[in-house]
């Protein structure tokens, strides 16, 4: 996937009266009729390609299911699609952009908006909760391993298994100044005149 563009490709449902009445709803035209808003529309298509791959039934059905299926006494039948859209996050999370990685968290956030706005734009809002939005669980390469920031009580700790003055004196710059080690290291008493007077 991702190897050309949405505008590059003829889709079989293209036609469709479902996708075509969600595209006509997501363009946003100027007074000359220019569309301004083309990136949006890009990615909408694209986003809205894979979830075609992934549920295979054409748009026009897709809609018909939805409203047989609010209507439904059936818990598991009215939250059909709901069901489905969660499987799709996580069929998301397998494919690979170019250069064969996993898609970042936010362009998986927008494939999946794209399934969501075409059930919305055709009048059969996706009851998705809060959650859906925000725990996209985020690729390899987002995951920072967050940095040990002792507390005031380790700190103290620290200090009073300190050896000497000099490794004291270390600590507190530290964790007081925000140098990095570095900077730290290079320093000397010469460096604060304030506090040093080099005596005759």
């Amino acid at each position: 996937m991702g190897k050309r563009g949405p505008d590059e490709i003829v889709d079989s449902w293209a036609e469709d009266p479902a996708f075509k009445r969600w595209i006509t709803k997501l363009e946003k035209r100027d007074p000359e009729g220019n569309i301004i808003n083309q990136r949006t529309l890009t990615n909408s298509k694209y986003g809205f390609r894979l979830w075609m791959d992934f549920i295979k039934i054409e748009p026009q059905k897709q809609i018909e299911m939805r409203a047989e299926h609010v209507l439904s006494r059936d818990p598991a039948e009215r939250n059909f699609w709901e069901g489905k859209m969660q499987d799709f996050k996580r069929f998301c999370y397998t494919l690979k952009n170019r250069q064969g990685k996993r898609y970042a968290s936010n362009s998986v956030k927008g494939f999946l908006k794209a399934p969501a706005s075409f059930f919305r734009h055709n009048g059969y809002r996706l009851m998705l909760e809060i959650g859906y939005w925000t725990d996209i669980e985020p690729a390899p390469r987002e995951k920072v391993l967050r940095k040990w920031v002792p507390s005031n009580e380790e700190i103290r700790l620290i200090y009073k298994r300190a050896e000497s003055y000099r490794d004291k004196a270390l600590l507190l710059v530290l964790y007081q100044s925000g140098f990095s080690p570095i900077d730290v290291s290079a320093l000397r008493i010469e460096h604060f005149p304030d506090l040093y007077v080099d005596r005759p």
